[in-house]
């Protein structure tokens, strides 16, 4: 499957996670939201660098270890995916309907234009990587495919990590003077 699919797969997964936020209340979503909330609240004791290295340090773990884990069945991308559109949009209701739709693109829009389609890449990587890698070990046939699946997977994993730097830069920096203006 070309690489532009596993984009469009990656993006409507996260598509049909954000529907899923926006119908489904679950106890379980609610839990991954208070755990953003707690990293949240640890993270206004730093410094707007050491926001920035913390955003930034969370991000690319997350993009590694989808990479790494990826292989486990497509699991470990798919949910990802999934659960952070679902919290997206359950955060976006809830400042939607406490502050207002303002604050919450505020809060949302300056680095999500970078962070959210490198977290796709990303996931499109890790989900491409992973599916030759079943393929590959179902049918040995497919085993040559790994190594060029890896680097190229491997080049857009880099691309995505690359734009997480803009975008944690942006969300530590901006974002707060945003979402001030917005009236947050």
């Amino acid at each position: 499957m070309k690489f532009r699919n596993w984009i469009i797969l990656a993006a409507a997964i996260y598509t049909i996670g954000f529907i899923f936020g926006l119908v489904v209340h679950s106890s379980w979503l609610n839990s991954q939201i208070q755990d953003l909330a707690n990293s949240a609240s640890q993270a206004r004791t730093l410094s707007t660098f050491g926001l920035f290295l913390f955003i930034l340090r969370n991000n690319l773990t997350s993009l590694l270890i989808s990479f790494v884990l990826g292989p486990v069945l497509l699991i470990f991308p798919v949910l990802s995916l999934f659960e952070n559109g679902a919290i997206l949009s359950l955060v976006g209701l809830d400042v939607t309907r406490s502050v207002s739709v303002w604050v919450f693109l505020a809060g949302i829009l300056p680095h999500g234009i970078i962070e959210l389609p490198a977290f796709v890449i990303g996931a499109a990587a890790s989900m491409s990587f992973s599916f030759t890698l079943l393929r590959a070990i179902l049918n040995k046939g497919h085993r040559p495919e790994i190594e060029s699946s890896f680097r190229q997977n491997l080049m857009w994993l880099g691309i995505a990590g690359l734009m997480l730097v803009p975008a944690a830069f942006i969300e530590a920096f901006i974002t707060p003077l945003a979402i001030k203006a917005a009236g947050g």
